[in-house]
């Protein structure tokens, strides 16, 4: 598949399931790598782990961003076709890089399917 038509493809497939992204390809040394940034759930609120310990794996928030991460992981690899190694050189990225002039984007257009995500 053609960059561009993958970036489309990608794009469009994680839009369909209610997840915002940014989609686009590695330059250099990284131009066989698929980038998906998903954000950070900014509308999730200030994000401290706080009560939770030092550790990732009882915040609420970081299980959620591991789930939304794993499912478009997920979802890319089917519409791409891309596995083996590193995920078929697919990077999934969970950091607030959207554009200043453009603000932030919320990571989900589903806000009832986001704080599901939360709760579970």
């Amino acid at each position: 598949m053609e960059r561009k038509q993958e970036t489309k493809a990608v794009k469009a497939a994680l839009q369909a399931v209610g997840i915002n992204a940014r989609v686009g390809h590695g330059k250099g040394t990284a131009w066989g790598w698929l980038h998906v940034n998903i954000g950070e759930c900014q509308q999730w609120g200030e994000h401290t782990h706080e009560g939770y310990g030092i550790g990732h794996d009882t915040c609420p928030r970081c299980k959620a961003l591991r789930a939304l991460s794993k499912e478009a992981e997920r979802i890319t690899q089917a519409v791409t076709g891309r596995h083996g190694e590193y995920g078929g050189r697919i990077n999934i990225y969970t950091q607030n890089h959207w554009s200043d002039k453009k603000g932030t984007m919320a990571i989900m257009h589903d806000k009832t399917k986001a704080d599901k995500l939360i709760a579970a």
